[in-house]
């Protein structure tokens, strides 16, 4: 049994809207034959996950106006989920060296550009 990473902007636990319910379903599917970590945002109303899938959240820096300056320079869309990199990066970094992953999933489409 190998781990999964799954990179979400958005912590399915609790899943009160639809694209977390999803993305819930997703990992607790994952979550039957793997360990899964999930990379994801910090959330006051975070809610506990299943015993083999660790939550790594990290603090949201990237603003609405920020992204959208940065936008300008880098040409992605200007939605802060496009800009995940700026704080989702360092701590890929390290999940990826600490742990052999057979499989890393992005949740989102706007995460492409992790893909690199």
């Amino acid at each position: 049994m190998g781990s999964i990473l799954v990179v979400s902007p958005e912590n399915p636990f609790p899943p009160d809207s639809g694209g977390r319910l999803r993305t819930r379903n997703v990992v607790e599917i994952l979550a039957r034959g793997h360990d899964v970590d999930i990379l994801t945002y910090e959330r006051e109303d975070a809610g506990a996950a299943p015993a083999n899938v660790r939550i790594v959240a990290v603090p949201r820096t990237v603003t609405p106006r920020g992204a959208a300056l940065r936008s300008l320079r880098t040409g992605r869309n200007c939605g802060t989920n496009s800009h995940v990199d700026v704080d989702f990066m360092p701590r890929l970094a390290e999940l990826l060296s600490a742990r052999e992953h057979v499989a890393v999933v992005l949740e989102h489409t706007m995460l492409g550009h992790l893909i690199d």
